[in-house]
């Protein structure tokens, strides 16, 4: 076989790997996203591959509005793409979840859990998400319903740049207690984190949507990953993980 020949199969070879293996999608997800999206993708009947990047939703945002090459972006606040859609960033959004902020606690060096009504009474170390991210956000607003906010600001001791950056300080004992997504704190997990709920009239409500990124890509592969998250079989998996209907 001449060298000519040799070129034209190893070019054909090299063109049939490329079109049998497609770039998998790059997907942008809120830190509470982490476990149920990758598990969507992996129930996904059209054999759609993905890869994930997960931080705090605002830090999403940046991401997309400084030209990264994602193709779907999933944030815990549908406000927060609203100035992507309007400069052409993304395509509409599409809500798909919705959640719960509840108050977590662990036992204290000086005694017992705090619980939420203690807040303010008695010393302890309060971790939240940063004000910039939906987390941190959604468990202010709910602390100023209950006119615990300024008791919460003076025993914040840290505020993470996402929800599970709360959950690591409290395993790691660096506070007492914090307000965190019902759905990071699944039955069993976290034997040594107590969960009490807030009431109902303080609950802010937490609504997750997702869009196609308009520098995707894949834009009908990255559609038809949003489309999806609205599926009975993803509202199935999202239900066994906590999450509510949007």
């Amino acid at each position: 076989m001449t060298g000519y020949r040799i070129f034209s199969v190893l070019l054909a070879l090299l063109a049939l790997g490329c079109t049998s293996s497609p770039r998998p999608l790059l997907v942008l997800g809120a830190a509470s996203l982490s476990e149920v999206l990758r598990e969507i993708a992996e129930s996904s009947p059209g054999g759609l591959e993905a890869r994930f990047s997960f931080a705090g939703s605002q830090t999403l945002v940046t991401q997309i509005r400084r030209g990264l090459r994602a193709d779907v972006i999933a944030v815990a606040d549908p406000a927060l793409l609203e100035g992507l859609r309007s400069r052409g960033r993304i395509g509409d959004p599409l809500r798909f979840a919705s959640n719960r902020i509840v108050w977590v606690s662990r036992a204290t060096a000086s005694g017992p859990r705090l619980r939420l009504s203690e807040l303010g009474s008695r010393p302890a170390r309060l971790v939240l998400a940063s004000p910039d991210v939906p987390a941190g956000a959604y468990a202010r607003a709910a602390l100023a319903g209950l006119d615990l906010l300024e008791a919460a600001e003076a025993d914040l001791v840290s505020q993470e740049l996402d929800v599970r950056g709360v959950i690591s300080k409290l395993q790691l004992a660096g506070a007492d207690a914090g307000l965190v997504y019902a759905t990071d704190l699944p039955p069993g997990r976290y034997p040594e984190l107590a969960v009490e709920r807030l009431p109902e009239a303080v609950q802010p409500r937490i609504a997750y949507a997702a869009a196609v990124v308009s520098l995707s890509r894949s834009p009908a592969d990255a559609g038809r990953f949003v489309a999806q998250l609205a599926s009975p079989r993803a509202r199935a998996i999202l239900a066994s993980r906590g999450f509510g209907p949007p």
